[in-house]
């Protein structure tokens, strides 16, 4: 039942966003995503192995890592259903692309990790005639997990 509630409101979310432009829904995704996140369980797991891998940290600056996290993950979610038509610059949520001309010299392997919104490289890629095809972890959640695939 949970992930049935959790589905519903990601794609109500989505709606929202949609309707919005995509700064705006960039910037409502981050909001929504620091204010709810730091208090999942997930957060706590990521407070732990921040404490083993930078000890040196103190806790406000996990806590702030953690909330600049949850601040991108937003984002990613908000900018989801504009990804197709956002710009190429970098005055707002955008892509900036550097080496462009690589993307157009043949057979390559991209790597991409989860800094800014990864899911803009299928976009990218796509805007630059670059054939591209791509793995994931699929969401343990199946549903929302079909809407991202449809996004």
């Amino acid at each position: 039942m949970f992930d049935v509630i959790v589905f519903y409101i990601l794609k109500a979310l989505l709606a929202v966003c949609r309707r919005l432009g995509p700064v705006a829904a960039s910037d409502l995704g981050a909001l929504l995503a620091r204010a709810i996140g730091p208090w999942l369980p997930i957060s706590r797991v990521g407070d732990r192995n921040r404490r083993l891998i930078m000890p040196h940290l103190s806790r406000r600056e996990r806590r702030r890592i953690i909330g600049d996290v949850w601040d991108n993950l937003g984002r990613t979610i908000g900018e989801l259903p504009h990804l197709g038509s956002l710009d190429m610059s970098d005055t707002g949520p955008g892509f900036v692309v550097d080496g462009a001309s690589h993307l157009q010299s043949g057979p390559a392997i991209y790597a991409s990790a989860h800094f800014g919104n990864w899911e803009a490289l299928p976009a990218i890629c796509a805007r630059y005639g670059a054939v591209f095809s791509s793995f994931y972890r699929a969401a343990n959640n199946r549903q929302v997990d079909a809407l991202i695939l449809r996004l």
